[in-house]
């Protein structure tokens, strides 16, 4: 009962409502029928109307690059999620065999986007859109964590310290490039 309850509350989605799934899908709708030889069947009006407000998948990376930022990234580092703009400080857990000063290219971007677009990768956005560079400023511990297991009325106490090995970066760069058109 109480499940059907909140099933009605929620609202339903579907990959139509979306603005931006709706646009993908007349993109593609028009490619695949001509591949498939059926568009000489479809309607002139209906072909013309879907070509019309069809808008390629490149035209909102190329809108993304032309918006010229100040970007963000939702990336992925050591299976954690981190959103990060540039010259931010990012604190993760330590990244074993890299040096202090070494620059390094985070690829596994799941979103990217400014003020005006957002483009969500499934599960990541392509390597050759997005990029994320960032040069690794320290390795240090982080604060000692207590750990104290006791036994009540037994004279027992025993505490175990901790001290975990991070790795802090500064982002110097978050960049989208633009697709290459063929003509």
């Amino acid at each position: 009962m109480l499940r059907t309850f909140a099933s009605a509350l929620r609202p339903q989605w579907s990959a139509a409502s979306s603005s931006f799934a709706r646009t993908l899908a007349t993109a593609a709708t028009p490619t695949a029928a001509a591949a498939s030889g059926k568009a000489e069947t479809a309607a002139p009006a209906a072909a013309a109307a879907a070509s019309a407000s069809a808008v390629p998948a490149t035209s909102y990376v190329t809108y993304l690059a032309k918006s010229g930022g100040p970007y963000y990234a939702l990336l992925e580092v050591k299976g954690r999620p981190y959103h990060v703009t540039r010259g931010d400080l990012l604190t993760l857990p330590r990244l074993k065999d890299v040096p202090l000063g070494a620059e390094l290219v985070l690829d596994k971007v799941r979103e990217i986007g400014s003020a005006e677009v957002t483009l969500r990768g499934a599960p990541f956005v392509a390597t050759s859109l997005a990029s994320v560079k960032a040069v690794v400023v320290e390795h240090w511990l982080s604060a000692k964590r207590q750990t104290v297991k006791t036994k009540r009325r037994k004279g027992y106490k025993r505490t175990h310290g901790h001290r975990q090995h991070l790795t802090s970066l500064r982002i110097t760069d978050v960049a989208v490039q633009a697709p290459e058109v063929q003509a």
